[in-house]
């Protein structure tokens, strides 16, 4: 209770503070300065403040200012999205690139009769014909052609 007692005289001054006298003054040099104490001397004028009353908005130069930073986040995680996927495409082909060039260097160290492979159906090992090593190395070359950079 004795708090709220001491509290009181304190919120009846505030009034009081909020419409203290304000002195304008201009030096010699003619600047111009404000304050609650008059000077000793010189030309001294008592402004009195103007209190603007709240805005209509309350704080809509936050809410617009909330509004534009979200916008600018929503546009940073589309260009961070394309970016994320255009590397990922870049990833893909170069791998791509990498894979047919390792074939094609296998299929030219090796003769199309020197490669086997398992037959999926007999379970058993089967040498290559000519047929499916050109149709390999042709197939390697197009996606070599297709992935890999051309360098001038």
């Amino acid at each position: 209770m004795k708090k709220h007692a001491l509290l009181l005289p304190l919120l009846l001054a505030l009034p009081g503070l909020a419409a203290a006298q304000v002195y304008r003054t201009v030096d010699a040099d003619g600047r111009v300065h404000y304050s609650q104490t008059p000077p000793a001397s010189g030309k001294v004028e008592k402004v009195t403040p103007r209190v603007m009353p709240p805005s209509a908005g309350g704080n809509s130069g936050m809410s617009e200012f909330a509004a534009e930073l979200d916008k600018r986040r929503e546009v940073k995680a589309g260009e961070d999205q394309k970016a994320a996927a255009e590397a990922a495409q870049k990833k893909q082909k170069q791998d791509s690139c990498d894979l047919a060039r390792k074939d094609l260097a296998f299929l030219s160290e090796n003769a199309p009769t020197r490669i086997g492979s398992v037959n999926a159906e007999t379970g058993k090992m089967e040498r290559w014909t000519v047929e499916r090593y050109d149709q390999s190395k042709k197939q390697a070359q197009e996606l070599a052609d297709r992935d890999c950079e051309k360098t001038p």
